[in-house]
């Protein structure tokens, strides 16, 4: 055999292989998208509700060393969003519960803050199909109140 059929040989074989990878890459690419999107989603909202957790137990934290009602929920709200905006999260619609009653408590007595906050994560920037446009996420700490702090 000649070195010219052998050439003529595979160019003949591989002529029923053409665009084969452009094909591949047709119906990959959506996939591989989907995917990179369902992964985003999930890690957006992990990361939104660890930070909902952190900014909640620092809020309570927070509250714990206040003085007053008005001064402890006043401290609160303000930890909450700034931790949030540190960390990156945008909410939709934050909502904070204080309850620091045990703020106005005399010395020697105890107490509990306790902190709920819940935030609408956005999520219709990412295509997914079956992904809901928002999503609320929820977390609620509680702090001990120092019973020897001078209020």
């Amino acid at each position: 055999m000649t070195a010219y059929r052998r050439v003529r040989r595979r160019h003949n074989a591989a002529k029923g292989e053409r665009g084969a990878v452009s094909l591949e890459i047709a119906l990959l690419l959506p996939v591989i998208v989907l995917v990179a999107c369902a992964a985003t989603a999930i890690w957006r909202i992990w990361w939104s509700g660890q930070q909902l957790e952190a900014s909640a137990a620092a809020a309570a934290r927070a509250a714990s060393h206040a003085n007053t009602v008005v001064a402890a929920e006043a401290m609160a709200r303000a930890v909450i969003a700034a931790d949030m905006a540190t960390a990156g999260v945008h909410c939709g619609e934050l909502v904070v519960n204080a309850d620091v009653v045990a703020a106005s408590a005399q010395p020697g007595a105890g107490g509990r803050m306790n902190i709920s906050v819940s935030c609408r994560v956005g999520l219709r920037d990412l295509v997914v199909p079956g992904l809901p446009g928002e999503l609320t996420l929820r977390a609620q700490a509680t702090e001990i109140v120092d019973t020897f702090v001078r209020r």
